[in-house]
């Protein structure tokens, strides 16, 4: 194909866009981070947050720009059919001299109006990696890693936020049985508001599981009360195996469709990978390992 248009801009620091999502008018909305100013004449931090919204023919319709003292940032972006524009990220604090990210989301009307934002304060860093709405939008799905000081080591978590009131429903982290690193990059709605995550592992997220090697893809079906119901990890024996999910859908018979990326060790190269598998899992009511929230 042909590349129609592009869009380019810019600040005086380092600049990333980190999700986007298209809008029902054809518009396309994307979230990220700025180094310096760009719709902001001052800053306060090092990055700041920031949404664009860039009409069907290339062009900026509007952006905006969010600060505070040290660190803020948009990771996953979702739109309702009312043109809400829901953006989740991270929002930094200090614990006395350690800078600690906090889960959060952020609402934008139409205009990108900030309308309305939820975040909350732990002693470990939480970095949201997806997010989605249900089929009628009063439920927004958050999924993502938190690092658990403990242990020093990633966690799976998965929140529920309840879009009538802007609270969370419920927030679940779950370990993987050995203490190893896992990783979250989807977080979607299936069939009656269940949550589909995914993403990959150096453990075992289930006690049969079989991980010998590098990284393993996983996914896991959660209900929408918080119950984790299902999960997927492929056996692998082989020591060499590095695969990883970063990014997934439905397809039309109900199957997840996702991309990512595997090590070859002939080339030792990664190369892309493209999978999908059935929403058939392993039913674990008690092996996956808990934390609270």
């Amino acid at each position: 194909g042909k590349r129609v248009w592009a869009y380019q801009d810019g600040t005086s620091g380092h600049d990333k866009a980190l999700a986007l999502a298209m809008g029902g008018n054809g518009d396309v909305y994307v979230t990220g981070l700025v180094g310096g100013p760009w719709k902001l004449a001052n800053t306060q931090g090092t990055q700041d947050l920031m949404v664009a919204r860039i009409s069907q023919d290339g062009k900026l319709v509007k952006g905006i720009q969010l600060s505070n003292d040290l660190e803020i940032y948009g990771s996953a972006v979702a739109i309702a059919k009312d043109g809400t524009v829901y953006v989740g990220g991270a929002s930094s604090h200090m614990v006395e001299s350690n800078i600690v990210s906090d889960r959060a989301v952020y609402k934008f009307n139409a205009d990108l109006e900030l309308v309305n934002e939820h975040k909350v304060q732990m002693y470990s860093s939480y970095f949201v990696k997806g997010i989605d709405l249900n089929s009628d939008d009063t439920k927004l799905v958050l999924g993502g890693d938190v690092y658990v000081d403990t242990y020093r080591k990633f966690d799976i978590f998965v929140s529920l936020l309840d879009l009538n009131t802007f609270t969370e429903s419920f927030t679940k982290i779950v370990q993987s049985v050995d203490r190893e690193y896992e990783y979250t990059r989807v977080a979607k709605f299936v069939e009656n508001d269940n949550i589909l995550l995914g993403g990959f592992t150096s453990g075992k997220l289930y006690n049969d599981a079989v991980q010998n090697g590098v990284w393993a893809p996983w996914t896991m079906v959660v209900r929408s009360n918080g119950e984790v119901f299902q999960a997927w990890q492929p056996i692998s024996d082989d020591e060499s195996s590095w695969e990883e999910i970063h990014a997934g859908v439905l397809d039309s018979a109900g199957n997840v469709v996702y991309v990512g990326r595997s090590w070859s060790p002939t080339t030792y190269m990664f190369e892309t990978v493209v999978g999908r598998f059935g929403l058939a899992g392993i039913t674990l009511p008690e092996a996956v390992v808990e934390a609270p929230a």
